[in-house]
């Protein structure tokens, strides 16, 4: 049942919570928190942080309160969290555009930028992180989906996970769709006819390690 859309007056917990039982109350709920049984919600700190998020603030008055949290929000921001504590991922994740300039208009500064990220995109090492992160990326992205189902049963959101985390653990020993698909397409060590660098000394080394050293 739909029951209607109040404007946040502050985007604070304590705004939600007050936009909320307005709505509720102009829908002639008064009485709802008598009533009230569980809250569905993102997992933003704004509605679950445990000291002044929204479920904090409601389970003061409603102790028995059970708050279900967006399971592919959770997962979203645990992914972010995992991205952030990685020194690789934040500098993969690194972008600057950089247009072309002409001779007379660049400065020596923007040449010497443009040339150091013209190293990093010909770096075979950086470029085989990234098509790993993309089927990194590729599992995370069939498990958010098959979690924003309607009508998913707490079993097969359980056994999704385990899914998730086997196609991942496989990834430790054996390369996935994106990273073999680019293995091949460089063999002879080059990619988009540019010539990669580190890429013999990469070769070598690489089935000595596992992908978790990448």
């Amino acid at each position: 049942m739909f029951i209607g859309v109040e404007e946040l007056q502050h985007a604070t917990a304590s705004g939600h919570y007050a936009a909320m039982s307005t709505a509720l109350d102009k829908a002639d709920l008064s009485q709802w928190k008598e009533k009230v049984v569980g809250l569905g919600s993102d997992g933003a700190a704004v509605m679950v942080g445990r000291l002044g998020g929204v479920t904090t603030l409601l389970r003061a008055e409603v102790p028995h309160l059970i708050n279900i949290q967006c399971l592919a929000h959770g997962l979203e921001l645990a992914a972010m969290d995992a991205m952030k504590d990685h020194e690789r991922m934040r500098k993969a994740s690194n972008r600057e555009v950089i247009s072309q300039p002409s001779n007379r208009s660049a400065s020596a500064e923007m040449i010497g930028r443009a040339k150091q990220c013209l190293q990093v995109l010909k770096d075979f090492q950086h470029l085989l992180f990234i098509v790993l992160v993309q089927d990194v990326m590729e599992v995370f992205s069939c498990l958010s989906l098959k979690l924003q189902e309607d009508g998913l049963t707490l079993p097969e959101a359980l056994y999704a996970f385990e899914t998730a985390v086997l196609r991942l653990t496989a990834m430790e020993t054996e390369a996935g769709e994106c990273v073999e698909g680019f293995l091949a397409e460089t063999q002879n060590g080059t990619f988009h006819n540019e010539e990669l660098l580190r890429f013999r000394e990469s070769r070598k080394k690489l089935f000595a390690y596992t992908w978790t050293q990448f």
